[in-house]
């Protein structure tokens, strides 16, 4: 990447890339240490946002009104986070969007997958009606389902997702979230934060510690040998 003319910005808290940044004289941003990584998006989005700011390549986005809107749902969030939890407990969760919101589904899963050491998977409309919807003809599992909505998908996309609500609640749980927030940053991470909460709660129903990942520890251990 260095030999090829490109800026390159190093982000990391601490160790072998923040060495390397300094050895190479790289551009580097440091996050606070001792924060997992689906801990830190806030403040992942916040450094790549104001880089590009800089240089010119990101639309304006006011980051303070964002987490203002997000301090005034706390409360709100916290109990859908409870809800969902009881809703998904013993249960797959599956969480689906359209493509424009893709990142709440996956991140959202892999909240489930961190935090409550639970399987969790994603995938978005139209594609999951295609192929992905069929396969629960034969379910071998326990599933719910996780819509993630704000309201303003395309007239064909809510389509799809009335139908598959109306085909799949007969025998499954099907909830539907909307995403709040006046532009589609402040929704995106209404999402991200009701799955935060939502694994969260999810976890202690499980009696699990949502902050170690110790499976992918020692997958990382059996990689450096």
């Amino acid at each position: 990447m260095r030999n090829s003319g490109a800026e390159v910005i190093a982000i990391s808290s601490d160790g072998k890339l923040e060495r390397l940044a300094k050895e190479y004289k790289i551009k580097f941003a440091k996050l606070p240490p001792k924060i997992p990584p689906r801990c830190a998006t806030g403040y992942m989005f916040s450094i790549m946002y104001n880089i590009l700011k800089r240089k010119k390549a990101a639309e304006k986005i006011n980051l303070k009104k964002c987490g203002a809107f997000l301090k005034k749902k706390q409360k709100k969030l916290i109990e859908m986070g409870r809800n969902i939890a009881k809703r998904v407990k013993g249960r797959i969760p599956i969480v689906y969007s359209d493509e424009e919101k893709y990142m709440v589904a996956r991140t959202v899963k892999i909240k489930f997958n961190e935090n409550a050491k639970t399987q969790s998977f994603f995938n978005v409309f139209p594609e999951l009606n295609h192929n992905e919807m069929i396969g629960f003809t034969n379910a071998v599992a326990k599933y719910t389902f996780l819509i993630f909505e704000n309201g303003k998908e395309q007239k064909r996309i809510k389509k799809r997702i009335n139908i598959f609500e109306k085909l799949f609640r007969k025998k499954y749980r099907v909830v539907r979230i909307k995403l709040e927030g006046g532009n589609l940053c402040e929704q995106i991470f209404y999402g991200a934060h009701a799955g935060d909460w939502a694994s969260y709660y999810l976890a202690l129903s499980y009696g699990v510690d949502p902050f170690p990942v110790p499976l992918v520890e020692k997958f990382k251990k059996e990689m450096r040998k």
